[in-house]
């Protein structure tokens, strides 16, 4: 078989890497804290991700953990996803602060 690569390939072994995907969340409770989320499948505690939402039109991302997993009281199809904010800008802080006080 005629080679059609244009840069060689070599075996990695047993490298491990994390490949960011995006998840489509619902959320439920915003606090200066944390976010209680509801999501279609679980994530392991300790998982790391961002949360970006509009907070009353204006763009709200903070950096959060996952904390604990539990199936949603009114649904076997869903979870709900309790998080830490771990990494919020001051900017983003005051946001939310804001916001909860409205």
């Amino acid at each position: 078989m005629d080679e059609r690569r244009k840069f060689p390939r070599t075996r990695v072994g047993n490298e491990f890497t994390t490949i960011r995907t995006s998840s489509n969340v619902q959320v439920v409770e915003i606090s200066g804290a944390g976010v209680l989320l509801r999501t279609s499948r679980p994530f392991a505690p300790g998982t790391k991700g961002a949360l970006r939402l509009n907070l009353r039109g204006t763009p709200f991302t903070g950096s959060l953990e996952v904390r604990r997993v539990s199936p949603a009281p009114d649904s076997s199809l869903s979870y709900h996803i309790g998080a830490a904010f771990v990494g919020v800008t001051p900017e983003n802080a005051q946001l939310l602060a804001r916001f909860i006080s409205q």
